[in-house]
Formats: C-alpha cells, structure tokens, sequence
C-alpha cells in the first residue's frame, strides 16, 4: 500500500492539524513559566496537550508491539501557556502484564541516559511525561496508574500521562488515546462524588475507579514539514504497516476479499428463512416477535418512540409476516420493515452469532451493525430549522441538531461502540460507567463513574450492546438521572436484546427512547439472551 494514502488516512482520522512553528524550543520561556509553576496554584490548569505526529506513530508502534501486554516509555516536549507540546516520545526496556507496567531500575537509568544523550546533541526538550498501553480496555488511570503519575507530580512536574488502547486503534482506525493529570491529594474537583465505598478492595488497583484523583486534557495532533520529511525518509515502511490497519484503509481491501463469502452467508440466511415451509415460518408459540422481525433500527418508516401511544408490552407481542411492511409495536419501539433491508441485517446478525467467526470478522461485522445504530440514535435527537447557502448560490432549508450530545459507554462492552459514535460526532465527549452483577445476589452495583461534568445539559446516547434482565443498564441509568439528566434526553443503544430487558425498561423509563438492533427470544435459566451470541464484550476485545 503506498505510505502518501496511510498518511493522509491517518491525518484525516486524527484531525492532524499541520503547523511549523511548534518546534520552536526557548529556553528562557521554558525556564521562567517552570520558575512560576502555574499549576502550583491551579491544579486544573494544564488543559490540552498537542503531540507530534512522529511522537504518536512511534508510541503507537511500540504500543502494538506489546500486546497483549502493557508497554512504557518517556515523552519529551514544552510548555506553551497550559498546553503541553509532546515533541518526541522513546520506548523504556520494560514490559508489563496484561493489566500493569512499572519502570525498572533499568529502565530509569536509560531514561537518564537517554535525555543527556538529547542535551549533547542539541536537542534540549525536557521530558513531560510518560505513556502507556491499556491493550483492549480503554484510555483511563488505574489505582496503580494514579499513584505513578502522582508521585511524578510531586517529584518532577509538569508531568502528564498518556494511555493509548492498540486494539482499538487497530479496530477503529482512529487512535485511541488520552491523556491525564492527577489532583493534588485531599483536592476534591467540583461536582464530583467520591464512590470509593463502593469499591472492593481487590477492584481498587486494576479498574479505573479513582474518578475524582485525575481529570482528563484535550488531545490534538500536529504534523510539522519536519515531521513529514522525516516520516516520507525514515517512516516509509512503519506508515505503511502502522496506519494500514485505519478502518478506512483496511476495510476497503476486506472488503474485497470478504465480498464473496458475505454474499454466500447471506444466501444461506435468506434459504434458511423462506426455504421452509409455512409450518416452520409460524412456529414461534411463545407469542413473540419473530427473529426476522426484530429489526427496531434499520427500516423504520416514519416510526417514533411515543411512549404514550405505545402499550403493548415485549412479551405480548403479535407475530410479524415477513411481508408485513406496517409499523409494529412492541412497548418500546415502533417497528417497520424492509424484506430487502431485513436480509442485510439477518446477515450480518448470522455472521456475528456464529460461533466459528473469528476475532476480526466479529470486530468487522458488529462495526457495521453498531454504526448503524448510532446513526439511526442520532436520528432521534431534536433538531431545529437551518438555513444555509450551497455552492450554487441557491438557498437550502435543512436542519441542525439541537442541544450538545454525548456518550456514556458501560464498561467494558460498551466501550466497542464509542468509535462508531466518535466517527459519526468529532469530539464528542465521552464518560464511562462500570456496573458489575453479583452473581449470588444479581444485584447490580456501581463501581466507577466517570461523567463530563456539564452532562444536565446534554442529550446523552448510552451504549451498551446487550440488554438482558436490564440490571446493568437500570443502574446506569440511575447515576445519569442523580447527575441531573432528563429521561427523555437518555436514548439506549445496544445491539442485541432481550424482550424480558425490554419490558423492565419500558415499565421503569417510560420516557427514554431505546434503539436496538434486534430483540431475540428469551432468556434462559442462567439469565443469558438465547439464541444470542456469546459475551460481546469477550469476543471484540479478548
């Protein structure tokens, strides 16, 4: 693949912003604004941090080289103001576990090592912080993180830490990254509630849920002629086998060499459905919707989700003829069908409940589904009348969204729907939440929230790709609604559901909007959706 289509591919994903002089290095400055230490008196004072495009390609490197265990390394930059200018960034020899990576004694004399051998050959950036990998769970600070990143504050700040995710770079094609401060100790930022109580002490360390120790700064991407001329002479080949992963790229050739087989499984579904006879089409006894017939997203004809017109319940829900193409309720949705558009998703739902798919068509095939999902979630967000003028001069009556817009994934499936969100809303913002059952009690408990602290005023799309009993999502729920969100500004994204879900959730949130993907039979004895498809979340990240 030529390098010149990656690197564009990459810098359009990335939203690389091209600028020259911000390799400009003044000692001086440097020197006066870390006399004044700023930060000192406002521990919320560094807000964005701009990274180099040849800082970010080697972290991602070394980040992909790792997996499935955690990488470190030192970056080296400026201050400008309360921006932080990573500049170039250096893997340390160390590697990790699966959820944890600390530097060696090794590790810090190469680090000094490293930064006299910059100074002797006149490059005098200070290190600004050190980066990480979180393979395939998501960019925040564990307890272990926290106490690192701390303790580089108190020692040797300015200091920032990045975490980058490689699987869902590779998966996303966008670079999955963050970038963090910690608060001074005892500092409790505002609008924050401390949920350590809920927290087992074995969770402490390895989950995210130190919420209010850290807060998170604006991550941007800049590319000077010096970046390119070094990555068009000395990057050729790390472009090409970097960036080839970009969903934009590698898709495209997947889709080529997938087309085929798609088309094989497609036929196979649509023989498997209206192949058999009319005794084998009406042979759903338990009164609810056929499989073919769940599909709440894709084909809607002027369908709503007005609860108070809607009274039919999940599990009373009259048949559907495959032909029927009238709106169908089913409590929580209207539902309208295309035979042809039906086929498309019975498809794609094959391949992805098949439980000889690999890791990489799940990933592929759920991408697909999932981004449909939220393109059909936007769709039922408020919009108001925009004018606009075309190229042609002539006026154009349209509309534009109203209100701000943001996500909230629950951990950890969630997290496999927030770059299909990130590529239909740039810069959207995102909070997370981790509700884990009990398996003796069922009971459904909070141990990590983490939410964009003007979430009141948003209209918030909550992903989660499996509803079962609703537990998980109903706990999720609850901690929005305590933030202040209204009801009727929460919409539901999963993929897959159970109707037994459905109707705990219509009953409970009358005025929430849910989008899914496809409503299946039943749950069984162990509370898992039949016929389903496994754990979601084990098989996009594991």
């Amino acid at each position: 693949m030529d390098s010149s289509v990656a690197m564009k591919t990459f810098d359009l994903e990335n939203d690389v912003e091209e600028v020259d002089q911000i390799y400009t290095y003044d000692e001086d400055a440097q020197r006066d604004i870390n006399n004044k230490r700023p930060w000192k008196q406002d521990p919320h004072y560094f807000k964005r941090v701009k990274i180099s495009t040849v800082a970010l390609i080697k972290m991602v490197l070394h980040a992909r080289s790792g997996v499935p265990y955690e990488v470190m390394g030192l970056m080296q930059g400026k201050l400008e103001g309360d921006t932080m200018i990573i500049m170039d960034a250096f893997a340390l020899p160390v590697q990790g576990t699966e959820t944890r990576v600390n530097a060696s004694s090794e590790a810090n004399e190469f680090m000094v090592n490293w930064l006299n051998g910059s100074k002797s050959v006149n490059k005098p950036e200070n290190a600004l912080g050190w980066y990480h990998s979180h393979p395939g769970y998501g960019c925040w600070l564990s307890g272990i993180d926290v106490t690192t990143q701390s303790t580089n504050q108190q020692f040797q700040d300015p200091w920032v830490a990045v975490v980058i995710d490689p699987n869902r770079t590779i998966s996303a094609g966008r670079v999955d990254i963050g970038a963090f401060r910690t608060y001074p100790q005892g500092y409790m930022p505002p609008k924050s509630t401390s949920i350590d109580q809920n927290i087992p002490q074995s969770k402490i360390e390895d989950f995210g849920v130190h919420a209010n120790a850290y807060y998170q700064l604006e991550v941007s991407i800049f590319k000077s002629s010096l970046d390119k001329k070094l990555l068009d002479l000395l990057w050729n080949k790390y472009w090409v086998n970097t960036l080839s992963q970009s969903k934009l790229i590698t898709n495209r050739a997947y889709l080529t060499d997938q087309i085929s087989d798609l088309q094989d499984k497609l036929k196979e579904a649509e023989m498997g459905l209206y192949g058999r006879g009319n005794a084998e089409k009406s042979d759903d006894d338990s009164g609810l919707v056929k499989a073919m017939a769940k599909d709440a997203l894709f084909n809607r004809s002027g369908c709503t989700h007005n609860h108070d017109k809607l009274r039919a319940s999940a599990d009373t829900v009259s048949r559907l003829n495959t032909e029927q193409t009238e709106p169908m309720q089913i409590g929580l949705v209207n539902i309208s069908h295309n035979v042809s558009h039906i086929n498309v998703l019975i498809g794609l739902m094959t391949i992805i409940r098949d439980k000889n798919t690999s890791r990489g068509e799940f990933i592929f095939y759920s991408d697909r589904i999932i981004r449909l999902l939220v393109e059909e979630g936007l769709n039922h967000l408020p919009t108001l009348p925009k004018q606009i003028t075309t190229e042609t001069g002539e006026d154009y009556d349209g509309v534009g969204f109203e209100g701000k817009v943001c996500g909230v994934s629950i951990l950890r499936a969630g997290e496999a729907m927030e770059s299909a969100l990130r590529e239909c809303l740039r810069s959207v913002r995102i909070g997370k939440v981790l509700v884990q059952r009990n398996e003796e009690t069922g009971e459904a408990r909070l141990y990590y929230a983490k939410l964009p602290e003007d979430i009141h005023e948003r209209f918030v799309l909550l992903l989660d790709p499996m509803l079962a009993t609703g537990g998980s999502a109903i706990r999720a729920i609850e901690v929005l609604l305590s933030k202040g969100v209204k009801q009727d500004k929460i919409v539901f994204l999963n993929v897959l559901s159970a109707p037994e879900g459905l109707k705990v959730m219509y009953e409970k949130y009358p005025k929430m909007k849910i989008v899914t993907g496809w409503v299946d039979r039943k749950l069984d004895e162990r509370n898992y959706i039949v016929p389903g498809l496994g754990d979601f979340g084990d098989r996009y990240f594991a």
